[in-house]
């Protein structure tokens, strides 16, 4: 168990935690990769820009495989991010991904679950 101020993509950015979550490293990739890499984001649904050849990638395993945010201020809800690798690789590769809102609803203590993008 662990305690750090601010979202998932707040962490990535934080030098100094993100290796909790598997940290970051910037790689230079060769000219067919990165166009390879490029025809794959066009291909599903991404716009196809200018080819880069430095990306982000995770460079380890994270400390934990879940995740859960709580917001300051906002009681009886929390996101939860379960398979904290496969988030990290989507955030970094611009993919879209999914979390679970939790909230309890205070009149009858009802728990509702959604899936939602994060």
């Amino acid at each position: 168990i662990a305690s750090a101020h601010g979202d998932l993509r707040r962490l990535l950015k934080n030098t100094e935690l993100r290796g909790l979550v598997g940290g970051v490293e910037t790689v230079t990739m060769g000219d067919a990769m990165a166009l390879e890499q490029a025809r794959k984001k066009a291909s599903t649904g991404g716009v196809r820009q200018h080819v880069s050849k430095i990306r982000s990638q995770r460079c380890g395993e994270p400390t934990f495989d879940i995740v859960v945010e709580i917001r300051r201020g906002v009681h009886y809800e929390c996101q939860i991010t379960q398979n904290v690798a496969h988030t990290v690789d989507a955030i970094l590769d611009g993919r879209q991904y999914q979390t679970h809102r939790r909230t309890l609803e205070a009149e009858d203590g009802v728990v509702r679950l959604e899936l939602i993008p994060g």
